[in-house]
């Protein structure tokens, strides 16, 4: 929290690196000498271990016993305890649907949901983490220019929305591609989940960029009304689809967030004053760009096939039509400029300090 505070972005991304490689060489050497599950163990705890030795040597600061008053930061323990009761929701709230399809369809099926779950999630998290892990504290620093702020924000969802949008349009196109590549012919049934499931990659980063300026605006109530509503939201579209198949599931869970996305931007507006006409545009535009996007990749697909391209050949391909649509937001739109510039810049200075 200090390091992000100073805006040490540097620092953080140098220790995360170093406490992946350390988590992941030693699991895999535990495993390699018999551990077992303990390999499976071994990798978060040595990840963490890594991270707080590091971010010890990176911050001077130390704890001590304080002598204010416990109500001199009432205010920061209220705010804090709201913060991790929202998270606590959202953790419900996103494992939930795993616990029922267990219950509901067995061991095989929650396989098969949690692997499709598992392949649109963690590019959500590769997109989503740096930009959040970000914002959060530049907003922040914003609090004292509201207008500049406001324009930070729609910035920052109408670009993020463009280009997870493209992404997720990619995945949806090459869905079985990426599946054969990476997992096998036995896993095929996944591929429907995953393209129902694709809104996810674009849809989630978008809303973490609201809930990020909502944290920073420091406004309780919002925080409240964005965690428990939302949330309800998605646990009530989970409930009253996971007894119909796992693909009507996924298309619910993905109608869920768009429902939610227009829930946060009204909570948002309220908190922060004339952002719901940009924000509603923002939306319109990333949605159109996933479906435009979609439709292209696809039909760019089926026209490799007709070639005989193979597998690896139309992944490549599909990556550079990718990379051609991100550049051309990147010339034509200024709210995608104003994202990616110092997204790049700060990873050519890590480049550099590397």
């Amino acid at each position: 929290g200090l390091l992000r505070r100073k805006l040490k972005f540097q620092t953080i991304a140098i220790r995360e690196i170093v406490a992946g490689i350390i988590g992941t060489a030693g699991s895999i050497l535990i495993a390699w000498m018999g551990g077992g599950y303990w390999a499976i163990v071994a990798a978060p705890v040595l990840m963490q271990l890594t991270n707080t030795i590091l971010s010890w040597k990176a911050v001077s600061w130390r704890p001590k016993r304080s002598n204010s008053p416990m109500r001199s930061i009432s205010h920061y323990l209220k705010f804090g305890a709201t913060v991790t009761l929202g998270e606590f929701a959202n953790f419900v709230s996103a494992n939930v649907d795993r616990i029922m399809v267990g219950k509901i369809w067995g061991f095989s099926q929650l396989g098969f949901y949690s692997r499709g779950h598992l392949m649109v999630s963690v590019p959500t998290e590769i997109v989503a983490s740096p930009v959040n892990s970000t914002l959060l504290p530049i907003l922040t620093k914003m609090n004292d220019d509201p207008e500049r702020k406001r324009k930070w924000i729609i910035h920052f969802y109408r670009a993020m929305l463009v280009s997870a949008g493209t992404l997720a349009a990619a995945l949806y196109a090459t869905a079985g591609e990426v599946i054969f590549v990476l997992m096998g012919d036995g896993w095929n049934p996944l591929v429907p989940l995953i393209m129902w499931l694709t809104p996810c990659l674009f849809i989630k980063p978008a809303g973490g960029v609201l809930y990020s300026a909502l944290i920073g605006e420091g406004d309780i109530k919002a925080l409240m009304a964005w965690s428990w509503i939302g949330n309800l939201i998605t646990v009530l579209a989970i409930v009253a689809s996971v007894h119909y198949g796992l693909q009507v599931l996924a298309v619910s869970i993905s109608g869920a967030l768009f429902l939610r996305m227009f829930v946060s931007i009204f909570i948002v507006n309220r908190s922060l004053g004339t952002l719901a006409g940009p924000l509603m545009l923002a939306l319109v535009i990333g949605v159109s760009n996933f479906l435009g996007c979609a439709y292209l990749f696809s039909e760019l697909k089926g026209l490799l096939g007709h070639h005989d391209f193979g597998v690896i050949m139309v992944l490549i391909i599909m990556s550079l039509a990718t990379a051609a649509i991100l550049g051309i937001w990147g010339v034509s739109d200024p709210s995608f400029r104003r994202f990616i510039q110092p997204v790049m810049a700060k990873i050519r200075k890590i480049g550099k300090a590397a």
